[in-house]
């Protein structure tokens, strides 16, 4: 479960809830999940649809990950193409 939390004079930020699960739970392998939820077409239609802003963030995670190590590191992304 994922909630909002804002503090005064600040963005209201994302906080994962830790709440205490029971012994009996099963742990969710959520890659498991989406790909029950999703088939091998949707799961494509999605990246389709979806592509531009999954580049985007990969740009920026990888960025952030890559000059956080070596900051004058520079970074050339390739992307895969539906060919």
């Amino acid at each position: 479960m994922v909630r909002r939390s804002t503090s005064p004079g600040t963005a209201p930020t994302a906080t994962r809830c830790r709440c205490r699960r029971s012994r009996s739970s099963a742990d969710v392998d959520r890659f498991e999940l989406v790909n029950k939820i999703l088939g091998d077409g949707q799961q494509a239609e999605y990246v389709a649809k979806n592509r531009e802003a999954l580049e985007e963030q990969t740009k920026a995670f990888y960025g952030r990950l890559i000059t956080s190590i070596d900051p004058g590191a520079d970074v050339a992304y390739t992307f895969a193409t539906d060919s």
